[in-house]
């Protein structure tokens, strides 16, 4: 039996009320994310000033480590390689950041030379948040005998024990590369994402400053921890050619590695994993 129309109006009107404070909701919670992000880079050194973040003039290029393991082999790379780089590093395991940062850091075997302590807060800035596709608090797994495989997905038995199990921040990558001043960054030129499984979720966690990366290597670990199905190869280059990244071959890099095509940028850039 049909509805009469005035409860038609009223039911359509309820629905558009809901949707209406669902959408504030996720503002609110949004703008409540960035600020808490803002709370943490200001606590690492990352000066801001009228809301983005402050680059030195010295600086030429810009790349992001994502997943540093214990010593950040990867940043160090980089930093032999361009005097005039600037580096944000993102690791949310406090046991290797405490690791990166100990002046006496160490290289363990096959795991590449530790960063000098002398770039920290000066080429390098340590932020210690996960990322992903959404703002949240959630598990992470610090593993035993590698803490380089910890991750906010459960690593199967077979693959690594479990030393512990922290609850850490997440938050969307967007909500940092909006603080980029853009007037000033023409783009970032590379971006490495090793994050044990979570590497999908933080692209897409990227939103439109996707457009704004030159470069993206990703690792596509499907199968060592438990709800990471997603994170396979096809699924990662289906997403990335969504966005017109294209799959390239670079000899610096194991993990597939994608070029934006649409992206205007100077004849050679240095990547390396």
């Amino acid at each position: 039996m049909d509805l009469p129309m005035n409860n038609k109006i009223a039911f359509l009107t309820a629905i558009i009320i809901l949707m209406l404070n669902l959408h504030s909701t996720a503002i609110a919670q949004n703008a409540f994310a960035d600020n808490k992000l803002i709370d943490v880079l200001k606590k690492n050194n990352i000066q801001l000033n009228d809301g983005h973040i402050l680059i030195p003039h010295w600086v030429k290029h810009i790349k992001i480590d994502i997943g540093l393991s214990y010593s950040a082999p990867i940043t160090q790379k980089w930093l032999e390689h361009e005097k005039n780089l600037l580096v944000f590093a993102f690791e949310p395991n406090p046991t290797a950041v405490a690791s990166i940062k100990n002046p006496k850091n160490v290289a363990l075997p096959n795991h590449g030379k530790p960063l000098e302590h002398h770039y920290i807060n000066n080429k390098v800035f340590i932020i210690p948040v996960a990322l992903g596709s959404k703002h949240a608090t959630l598990d992470f797994y610090i593993t035993e005998l590698d803490i380089g495989c910890s991750s906010l997905y459960k690593p199967k038995a077979s693959f690594q024990n479990i030393k512990d199990v922290i609850k850490v921040d997440v938050f969307r990558l967007d909500s940092f590369l909006k603080l980029i001043p853009w007037d000033q960054v023409k783009y970032i030129e590379y971006i490495k994402i090793d994050a044990q499984g979570h590497d999908l979720e933080i692209v897409k966690g990227m939103g439109e400053y996707i457009a704004k990366v030159v470069y993206i290597t990703l690792e596509p670990e499907d199968y060592t921890y438990e709800g990471c199905q997603e994170n396979n190869l096809n699924n990662i280059i289906a997403y990335m050619k969504s966005k017109n990244f294209v799959l390239v071959k670079n000899k610096k890099t194991s993990d597939p590695t994608f070029l934006n095509k649409n992206l205007r940028y100077d004849s050679y850039l240095y990547i390396e994993q």
